[in-house]
């Protein structure tokens, strides 16, 4: 059995774009973790912070209740995060650009 990986071009699609329900949202801020990993190989196009970040962003656009929750996951990452690991200040950032894109399509 091969195992399925982030792919190297693209023009392949990675398999953790598929998990576009909420149910799916702290297994991708477990993956979103180890991106910020400094032993963390980060040569691949699209890189693995980029796809989490679209598939968080498909997640949380499709209604306003998911909206909340990916927010509140992203927010408690940073929280518990910002002081041990470098960059994740940074999210905040993302957050600003969900927050603009759900308020173009919700208000």
């Amino acid at each position: 059995m091969q195992h399925k990986r982030v792919p190297e071009s693209p023009f392949e699609k990675s398999p953790i774009s598929t998990l576009q329900v909420l149910e799916a949202v702290p297994f991708l801020i477990e993956l979103l973790k180890l991106t910020y990993q400094k032993d963390f190989e980060k040569d691949g196009f699209p890189s693995l912070y980029n796809i989490i970040a679209n598939t968080l962003t498909i997640i949380t656009l499709q209604s306003d209740q998911n909206y909340v929750e990916v927010k509140k996951a992203i927010e408690n990452f940073i929280k518990e995060n910002s002081s041990i690991i470098d960059g994740v200040i940074f999210l905040n950032v993302f957050l600003e650009s969900l927050e603009q894109k759900y308020y173009v399509i919700y208000r």
